[in-house]
């Protein structure tokens, strides 16, 4: 029963892990074409491109910790299945 439920654990953030890099990337897309279009504006070049080193320094930090936050609950349930079956004294 152990090993399902671990299976399932790593199978489950191995899918976070996966989906977050996915939404990240498409989120990136999206971003990048819209500061495209405003930086093709008269008079935006430049703060278009400011804003949009800050939206990818800001964001790409969001997804990081979201991404470790995910990995630190996975270690933590795989910590708790190791108790859970005596692989584990405290």
């Amino acid at each position: 029963m152990i090993k399902k439920v671990r299976a399932l654990t790593e199978r489950a953030q191995a899918t976070v892990d996966s989906g977050l890099f996915a939404m990240h990337r498409l989120h990136c897309r999206a971003a990048d074409a819209v500061f495209a279009q405003l930086g093709a504006l008269p008079g935006l070049a430049g703060p278009a491109q400011r804003a949009r080193q800050l939206h990818t320094a800001v964001w790409g930090e969001v997804y990081d910790a979201t991404r470790a936050a995910a990995q630190l609950a996975g270690n933590v349930a795989g910590m708790a299945l190791d108790l859970a079956s005596g692989g584990i004294r405290l």
